[in-house]
């Protein structure tokens, strides 16, 4: 059961790992916005969408 509840937390989290991996410049917006609103299916969608767009902080 801690198994499956990992994979579901892991995928709920999604735009926010993709966020952090790409340095993105509204991490905390990103991550708000997912704990808040993922549960529904278009908001998570739309989150993964601005964590995936070019805002991203440079090297």
């Amino acid at each position: 059961m801690s198994v499956f509840i990992g994979i579901i937390a892991f995928i709920y989290f999604i735009p926010f790992l993709v966020a952090l991996l790409r340095n993105h410049k509204a991490k905390l917006g990103i991550f708000v916005c997912n704990l808040l609103l993922g549960w529904i299916l278009l908001p998570w969608v739309g989150v993964l969408i601005w964590a995936c767009n070019s805002n991203v902080n440079g090297k």
